[in-house]
């Protein structure tokens, strides 16, 4: 039950490249926080700060209060959990579990104790005398989140542990940590370019890019109030639509021209001085594609239909994903009544003009 605090930290190498620059995050005690970000990203030499494996350029890290960028490794009350579930080949479960408890003299009993809490909390205590290559994807990561837990850490460190699974097994094991973490009630900064893990495991999700912070909240906040264009297209699937547009004033209230000449109002409510002072230049509009819905489904919404022609239907799951183009603009539309629409056929689309994203285009920071 331990917080993690990072202030302004920045990690340069020696041939000059930056991983992490000005990273800054606040994480609870108790609290599952999930870094989010694409490969590359910097994510990796983060954790690997924390747990000591990196040297810091600048910047601090603090548990409890305390700084532990001068702390060894093996001191700072950290465990690391990969994303390749390394075991010892030649060890069973039991010793793997006690091996790093034995190098830190643990008495025997004490041992003992921990490894039978361990294997009732995992449901690992029929496979204690199995080897490594006997043991199932799934086991295997349980076994490293095992030796993780075993040394009764202050803060669990996870980097990308399910990667290497399929689909079902990764949502499987999932549903699994969600269920220990809330038993350990343990603080866990999880690792993932996964978004639906993070949407599932984080209570809080930072989004990180080259190394820097984008945002941090919970995956409603991401997903609905995203506060710049990278943020809007990485969280959502499918992506969200974006396109070039302008805003132009007519009586008095703001519209959208995008594409070769369609045009959608906006809210009036939208129409604040803000907003105002962005007339008559380039923006990017951004629309989820949840949130634009067929014009058989319900009447013209004030000015915010349009006529697109529908390039290709697919049938995924219980919802059907549309794919439109015309006049130089590209949308998906999600539609359970999507159905009824044919390859080539002329549509007409509402968008939800309550949840339109406007960006800048410049910085392709949020405006709206």
């Amino acid at each position: 039950m331990s917080s993690v605090v990072i202030k302004g930290l920045y990690k340069k190498y020696e041939n000059g490249t930056v991983a992490v620059s000005n990273f800054n995050a606040d994480i609870s005690p108790k609290e599952f926080f999930v870094i989010l970000g694409p490969s590359g990203c910097g994510k990796s030499t983060l954790i690997r700060m924390i747990a000591g494996l990196e040297d810091i350029t600048k910047g601090g890290i603090f548990i409890d209060g305390t700084p532990i960028q001068t702390i060894p490794p093996k001191n700072r009350g950290v465990a690391l959990v990969l994303n390749n579930q390394t075991l010892y080949p030649n060890m069973t479960v039991y010793e793997n579990l006690e091996f790093g408890l034995k190098l830190r003299k643990v008495p025997k009993n004490e041992i003992a104790s921990r490894i039978d809490e361990v294997a009732q909390l995992l449901e690992i205590g029929p496979i204690l005398d199995r080897k490594p290559a006997a043991l199932s994807g799934g086991q295997r990561c349980r076994i490293a989140f095992g030796r993780a837990i075993i040394q009764n850490p202050k803060v669990i460190l996870m980097d990308e542990p399910l990667a290497n699974f399929d689909a079902k097994l990764r949502a499987t094991i999932r549903s699994e940590l969600k269920a220990v973490h809330a038993q350990l009630g343990k603080t866990v900064i999880y690792l993932t370019k996964d978004q639906a893990e993070a949407a599932e495991l984080g209570s809080r999700i930072l989004v990180m890019r080259n190394g820097t912070v984008q945002q941090t909240g919970t995956y409603e906040e991401l997903y609905n109030s995203p506060v710049n264009l990278f943020v809007a297209k990485f969280i959502g699937e499918p992506q969200m639509n974006i396109c070039e547009a302008e805003l132009f004033t007519k009586d008095n209230r703001l519209w959208l021209r995008f594409g070769e000449g369609f045009t959608v109002a906006l809210p009036e409510k939208a129409s604040t001085p803000h907003l105002m002072r962005y007339s008559g230049k380039r923006v990017l509009m951004g629309i989820r594609p949840s949130d634009i819905s067929l014009g058989f489904e319900g009447g013209d919404k004030d000015g915010s239909a349009i006529s697109m022609t529908a390039e290709s239907v697919e049938l995924l799951g219980t919802h059907v994903t549309l794919n439109l183009v015309s006049r130089a603009v590209s949308l998906v539309v999600i539609s359970s009544s999507a159905t009824k629409v044919k390859s080539e056929e002329e549509v007409k689309i509402i968008l939800n003009t309550e949840k339109l994203h406007l960006f800048d285009g410049d910085t392709e920071r949020r405006i709206n």
